[in-house]
């Protein structure tokens, strides 16, 4: 993988890991409507793998990961400063 991809790919994991820190988190938080809206929030606001996985593999239309981040914006904001830097590099 070019140094590139390969900054891609480890801010990805880094992302998984810490989604993978946040999922034991169902078992012992408070079970009220808000908690459970914001811990489901969280975990989608933490699945950029979708995003992360097309930008290393390159085998998607351009399109494609343009509507994902597109889909991201709509419902968290812009895209995490760290990965918005990674992927203007590639510019």
């Amino acid at each position: 993988m070019d140094p590139w991809r390969q900054s891609v790919y480890d801010y990805g994991m880094t992302v998984s890991a810490q989604l993978e820190q946040h999922i034991p988190k169902a078992e012992t938080m408070d079970k009220s409507y808000e908690s459970i809206k914001k811990y489901e929030s969280e975990i989608q606001r933490l699945g950029l793998s979708d995003i992360t996985g097309m930008i290393v593999m390159d085998t998607h239309e351009n399109k494609e990961i343009q509507e994902k981040i597109k889909q991201y914006n709509n419902v968290f904001g812009n895209l995490p400063e760290e990965l918005l830097k990674l992927i203007k590099q590639r510019k």
